[in-house]
């Protein structure tokens, strides 16, 4: 890939007196292409302070001085980094770690979709599942064969948004804008 491609779907390079790794779960660095969570070590001289997570100061390990963003993100062979959402945001399915942005990535490139967003569901038999929220085009009708092969499909209107118009955080959504249970409801009933 081109230097200014990976400009346009990266937010750049750890530069100066940075220093980044991408971690799982474990601690464990992952490889270049692995999502994990971005963590941030400033060297020698720098001036960054720290880093706000959720309204307080997160802290480092103090044996490594690694500052945890709580931000998902791949880090390729050459360094450039590329976020995908919040350490919050992944799905624990039966053990397997569900990425929303992998799904969220790969539906959106449909023709008949305008935008889409994967949420947690929280499930009895597989710990926690999750459903794919679609906004169609204007003037596109779908049918059942149209969908992907996911249990949980909700075609809505438009996604809630804050005041400052921005698509509400996949939890508030689930939390304030529809009891769980009609979410589920109507999921299913949309792949039957």
């Amino acid at each position: 890939m081109a230097p200014c491609q990976k400009m346009t779907i990266s937010v750049g390079r750890a530069h100066g007196n940075f220093e980044i790794k991408i971690v799982d779960q474990q601690g464990n660095r992952c490889r270049p292409g692995e999502t994990g969570e971005l963590c941030v070590h400033t060297l020698a001289g720098s001036k960054f302070l720290g880093y706000v997570v959720g309204g307080e100061e997160n802290s480092c390990s103090k044996e490594e001085n690694w500052i945890h963003t709580e931000d998902l993100a791949t880090v390729d062979k050459d360094g450039y980094v590329s976020l995908w959402g919040k350490t919050s945001d992944v799905i624990n399915r039966k053990g397997t770690l569900l990425y929303p942005h992998m799904y969220e990535r790969h539906i959106g490139t449909l023709q008949w979709i305008q935008s889409v967003q994967a949420i947690e569901l929280p499930d009895a038999e597989n710990g926690e599942n999750f459903c794919i929220c679609i906004l169609l085009k204007p003037k596109v009708e779908v049918n059942k064969d149209m969908l992907p092969p996911i249990d949980h499909i909700l075609i809505m209107d438009e996604f809630p948004r804050t005041i400052a118009k921005r698509v509400k955080n996949r939890q508030d959504r689930i939390e304030k804008n529809r009891k769980i249970d009609d979410l589920i409801r109507h999921a299913r009933q949309i792949r039957q």
